[in-house]
């Protein structure tokens, strides 16, 4: 029984990864969408596009006014004057520059109306569009269900753990900067630990293995800072770990709509600030976990 349920595990972390893992941007788009490619020196792109628009390989001030989706590959783009965008810009290894900003990034998502914020007034139409409308808050749902997949992963681990991680939770009070800087050193370590790995007899395949297993025991350790964090919400709540999980997800859910709403780079640091939190309390838990495991093998 404890096989096939982490076999189920396996699979729904793959599922999960990949829905919410950093896509190519251009499946997304229309097929109908425009493409502007090979773009140099600050060429300009102007002109009404009904649809969607594509700039690629590409560095170039945009002066466009788009209806639709903007997408940015492989492309250093400046957002001029006359810049607009009706829906989202995605952006895939590119730089954006705006009046205010400047992204880089891998992958990016963010609403066009957030590009020209201080050239029109909050409410106006732009493009057809309503910046405050419906399509600036759609990723939501994608969001929504990447934690009901992400719960059910963790309750299916939690059932397989049971109540041998009860110590682990008592102990979180007392030695979590303990687990924190544990976790830190570990992300510190980790590039010249993969190393040595891939070029001993280890080799790939068992460094693979030992990826898996570490994933698991994170999770593991997230679900111990749930319990922890649980417990303290409700001390007489007998299930800590669903109000626990519910709590981390309703911050990360108000400061994503705050985010978008404000278009604040603030609320963007703070989510990363409690992400970084979690995964190093987490890892620090994992180690310690594992090497639980370790100890009453031998």
């Amino acid at each position: 029984m404890r096989r096939h349920l982490i076999f189920l595990v396996i699979i729904l972390a793959f599922f999960a990864v990949n829905g919410s893992a950093e896509e190519l941007i251009l499946e997304r788009a229309e097929e109908s969408a425009a493409l502007v490619s090979g773009l140099e020196g600050g060429e300009e792109v102007t002109g009404e596009y009904p649809g969607d628009l594509i700039i690629q390989n590409s560095d170039c001030i945009m002066n466009a006014s788009v209806h639709g989706n903007l997408f940015l590959v492989d492309s250093k783009v400046s957002i001029g004057e006359e810049g607009r965008v009706g829906g989202s810009v995605f952006i895939e290894d590119s730089t954006l520059l705006t009046s205010e900003n400047e992204i880089s990034a891998a992958y990016a998502q963010l609403p066009g109306s957030s590009l020209s914020r201080a050239q029109y007034e909050e409410g106006e139409i732009v493009n057809g569009r309503s910046p405050d409308g419906k399509n600036r808050y759609s990723f939501l749902v994608d969001k929504i269900f990447f934690y009901f997949i992400l719960f059910i992963m963790i309750f299916l681990v939690n059932f397989l753990v049971g109540p041998r991680i009860n110590p682990l939770v008592d102990d979180l009070s007392s030695y979590a900067l303990k687990y924190f800087f544990i976790g830190l050193g570990f992300y510190i370590l980790l590039p010249v630990a993969m190393v040595l790995l891939v070029v001993t007899i280890i080799g790939i395949p068992v460094l693979i293995f030992l990826m898996f297993l570490f994933v698991f025991a994170l999770l593991v350790g997230f679900i111990i800072l749930l319990h922890w964090t649980g417990a303290r919400l409700f001390p007489s709540h007998k299930n800590t770990l669903f109000p626990g999980f519910l709590f981390y997800a309703v911050i990360d859910l108000f400061l994503t709509v705050f985010g978008i709403q404000f278009s604040h780079s603030v609320f963007s640091t703070i989510q990363w600030l409690c992400f970084s939190v979690i995964i190093l309390l987490s890892t620090g838990l994992a180690l310690r976990y594992i090497k639980g495991m370790i100890k009453k093998k031998k």
